[in-house]
């Protein structure tokens, strides 16, 4: 009978050709909202969501994720200058719908120019049911 030591570990799992793959990164991802409240949210459902399901990551907790309030007035700045591209990170944006059909979202031009980024980031307009 075998001791099970990292040694013996290694030696299965060389024999078998499973060897541990450390140049797998994980991509952050930054979801983006307009203030706190929509923070405060995010945290509260993902949590629900979280213990109703395991697979659904409880945003507060996964260190892969974050939440950043851009501010609503200062949100197509954050879009236009791309501040947190040096991030390497895939960004979710969700921003409100201010105005009712058929005038525009407010910040429609900001969530087309996140959607035709090529680098997996997602804009995304609520509305009001």
């Amino acid at each position: 009978m075998l001791e099970k030591t990292d040694f013996v570990f290694e030696q299965v799992a060389s024999a078998l050709g499973i060897m541990p793959n450390f140049s797998i990164v994980i991509t952050p991802v930054i979801i983006c909202v307009e203030g706190s409240n929509d923070v405060h949210f995010l945290i509260h459902i993902s949590k629900v969501l979280h213990k109703k399901e395991q697979s659904f990551p409880d945003i507060n907790s996964d260190p892969r994720i974050t939440v950043l309030p851009l501010g609503g007035s200062s949100l197509a700045e954050w879009v236009k200058h791309r501040y947190l591209k040096n991030l390497g990170a895939i960004e979710i944006h969700i921003y409100d719908r201010d105005y009712e059909p058929p005038a525009e979202p407010e910040y429609l031009f900001s969530a087309n120019s996140v959607n035709q980024k090529q680098d997996g980031s997602v804009a995304f307009i609520t509305s009001k049911m």
